[in-house]
């Protein structure tokens, strides 16, 4: 089974995402900070990390330069109420979602970049 770190500090954004991930059969991890995804990385072998805009201890473009440098063939999606689009492309992001997105958005872009289960 795919497994998915979700990077998102919102407890209730992480939930929904979670569970609709759940649903599609995707095995997903929640971290709430950048200092916890990277924990999370060491620890576990993802298929597809996923990266809030703003989170409580760094940026998301700066997790995933960090993660890039470790991980380059590491899939990811940035995700953000923000206007972080140009930051998450330079920073190596592979895709990108403007919050609020919706379900077949995001079932959109987790499928293009990893496969379905």
């Amino acid at each position: 089974m795919p497994k998915v770190l979700l990077v998102e500090d919102n407890s209730s954004v992480a939930e929904i995402v979670t569970e609709f991930l759940k649903l599609l059969g995707y095995s997903t991890h929640v971290a709430y900070n950048a200092s916890s995804a990277l924990n999370f990385l060491m620890k576990h072998n993802y298929t597809l990390l996923i990266v809030d805009g703003q989170l409580p201890d760094k940026e998301g473009p700066w997790l995933v330069k960090e993660v890039k440098r470790k991980y380059p063939h590491l899939p990811i999606i940035g995700i953000s109420g923000n206007c972080y689009l140009d930051a998450f492309s330079r920073a190596g992001a592979e895709a990108y979602l403007a919050k609020p997105f919706t379900f077949h958005q995001l079932k959109e872009k987790v499928t293009a970049l990893i496969p379905f289960p």
